[in-house]
């Protein structure tokens, strides 16, 4: 893949793996999601939402753990209701 892709953007696809929703949430890693934002949307968050959007990160990885219904959802339409349905 690195002869059709450069750095960049093979960059982006490894940190978007972080947002995969199978395996009851097992490639979800806060660093990665940071590093997403911080590295490749730098101008739309604030230093405060984004320091906000970690800690909220980090409790959503300890809830999915004791959620059934989050760990049901596979796709983003499931995972929206179900982040709507339990207000998280």
């Amino acid at each position: 893949m690195n002869y059709h892709f450069n750095d960049e953007v093979m960059e982006l696809l490894v940190l978007s793996f972080a947002l995969d929703l199978h395996n009851n949430y097992k490639a979800f890693r806060v660093k990665d999601i940071c590093k997403l934002m911080n590295n490749f949307y730098p101008h739309n968050f604030t230093k405060q939402e984004k320091l906000h959007i970690k800690i909220q990160l980090e409790h959503f990885q300890l809830d999915v753990h004791e959620s059934t219904e989050l760990q049901k959802a596979f796709t983003v339409v499931e995972f929206c209701q179900v982040l709507v349905k339990t207000k998280k």
